[in-house]
Formats: structure tokens, C-alpha cells, sequence
């Protein structure tokens, strides 16, 4: 294998081929993982390791493992931007029916905005979502822009300045309006334990997923050509 790499065969095909790790279905990709959650001579030789490298043989409890280092950062270093905002939210009197607004949806947008263009400040978003209910909490808390979702409302809130509000953003159920009240950059931290434990997990039962995906279709293609 060793040669093989040396030679310029791509990492992920020959772990793929070779590897009994739980990775080789995804070519052995582990992600961004920390140093203690290494055995300790992986560890030792990935810390000296320059982006790129492919490492010898390394001996660990049963066996070997190869590894190629492709990134890594110290934790700290990423800076995040941490949103401190403000949303209010008006719930429909009925809901959308057929995917389409109806005249009374749009009533009650006209007249949630018309109360919206009043609301200056935070503090005012805040009292118009009173006034509609406090359906949706105001303050969402500190919210990382990395993690909105969907991209198009990420890139709202990305370029939207500071105590302006948005355009009306509609829903199947409801209107809202948000309103950024502070932006930070912060250090990116790592996850705990037990979040890198379910991503870890999670992953794992995609790469069963694919798997089983993947000899389905391999018994389709011979029942087909029997």
C-alpha cells in the first residue's frame, strides 16, 4: 500500500480497497478530528506531520494505520460571526392552501408590514412580536450565522445592516421580520464530546445507508441481466 501511495495512487481508492476501518467506505475520511481522540502514536506523528503527507506504517493496538494529513487547524483559530438579533413573527389567520397566497394572506401581510415599517429598533421588534402572540420567541439567542439555515436566509441575514429591518420573509403558516441588533466575531470552538459522538455516529449510519444502497443495486443489475 505504501508503494502503492508513493507512487501517486489517490489515499481514499486504496483505503477503500485495503482499509478494515470503519472509514473505507468513505475512503478513509475521518473529518477534522482531535489529537486525543487518536491512539497516541497516530497522534504523536501527525503532530509533526506537513498538510499532504502520507505517514508509514504505524503500529497501534491490532494492527497498522496509514495516515495522509489534509488540513488542520488549531482550535481558536476560525473565527465565527455570532448574530445578536431580534424577530417578530404573524401568524396567518388560516394557512396557505395549494402552495399559493390567498387574499387573505396577503391582507394580513400588508397589515403586519404596515405595523413593521414603525418598528425602529430591537426593542420594537420585540413589541410588535408581543403584539402578534410571541408565537416565536423574539430573541432566538446568540445564533451562528454558519448554521442558518436555508442559504437564502443565511445571505439575508449576512448583508442585512444593523437595526434595519428585513423584507417580510413568508412562510406557509406566517409573516416575520428580523432585525440584527449586533454582529460578533468570535473564535470557532470545537464541539463537545457528545456532539463529535453523534456526528460520528450519524455518519456511520449514512456509510451502512450507501452500502446497503449500493448492493441493491448490484442485485438489481443481476436479477436484470438474468
Amino acid at each position: 500500500m505504501i508503494a502503492q501511495l508513493h507512487k501517486g495512487a489517490p489515499f481514499p481508492i486504496v483505503a477503500a480497497q485495503f482499509s478494515q476501518a470503519q472509514t473505507a467506505l468513505a475512503g478513509g475520511d475521518e473529518g477534522f478530528v482531535q489529537l486525543s481522540q487518536l491512539d497516541p502514536q497516530v497522534a504523536a506523528t501527525v503532530k509533526i506531520m506537513p498538510i499532504g503527507a502520507i505517514s508509514n506504517p504505524i503500529r497501534v493496538p491490532g494492527g497498522f494505520e496509514i495516515v495522509q494529513l489534509i488540513a488542520k487547524h488549531d482550535e481558536g483559530d476560525a473565527l465565527q460571526t455570532i448574530l445578536d438579533m431580534r424577530q417578530a413573527y404573524g401568524q396567518y389567520p388560516q394557512p396557505i392552501s395549494g402552495g399559493q397566497l390567498g387574499p387573505a394572506q396577503i391582507s394580513f401581510i400588508n397589515a403586519f408590514m404596515a405595523k413593521a415599517q414603525q418598528a425602529k429598533s430591537c426593542a420594537a421588534v420585540e413589541a410588535l412580536n408581543a403584539s402578534y402572540g410571541n408565537v416565536h420567541p423574539a430573541n432566538p439567542g446568540p445564533v451562528n450565522l454558519a448554521t442558518v439555515t436555508p442559504p437564502a436566509f443565511q445571505q439575508i441575514l449576512a448583508n442585512l445592516p444593523l437595526n434595519t429591518l428585513s423584507r417580510p420573509l413568508v412562510e406557509a403558516a406566517g409573516v416575520s421580520v428580523v432585525m440584527i441588533c449586533n454582529r460578533t466575531q468570535e473564535k470557532a470552538q470545537l464541539p463537545p464530546d457528545d456532539q463529535i459522538a453523534n456526528m460520528i455516529v450519524d455518519r456511520r449510519v449514512q456509510l451502512e445507508s450507501e452500502q446497503m444502497m449500493d448492493q441493491l443495486r448490484h442485485r438489481s443489475v443481476i436479477l436484470q441481466s438474468n
